[in-house]
């Protein structure tokens, strides 16, 4: 599925997920979406992968920075960082 303009990713974080390097960020371009039902299950699951000019993202350690700002990682945590370090961080890619 195509990804919406402005989100970027990076599997190059560290423990302390306090910088992320604006030049190892990759746009993303689309969502691989998995469907799958577990045994004795009702409802299947999903999951959701960026893709990126590079390919699939697979790996569990990644950080994904939103449209909006917020620098989202896979277990479900965030960090507001607001528009403006979006907006850097997209002016550095160019």
């Amino acid at each position: 599925m195509p990804a919406t303009d402005g989100f970027y990713v990076s599997t190059r974080i560290d423990g302390g997920r306090t910088a992320l390097i604006p030049a190892e960020m990759d746009q993303v371009l689309a969502w691989r979406v998995d469907t799958f039902k577990l045994k004795g299950e009702a409802v299947p699951l999903s999951t959701t992968t960026p893709v990126t000019v590079n390919g699939s993202v697979d790996t569990a350690e990644f950080a994904l920075l939103r449209p909006d700002g917020t620098i989202e990682y896979p277990e479900g945590s965030s960090i507001a960082v607001g528009g403006g370090t979006r907006l850097r961080l997209v002016d550095d890619k160019l």
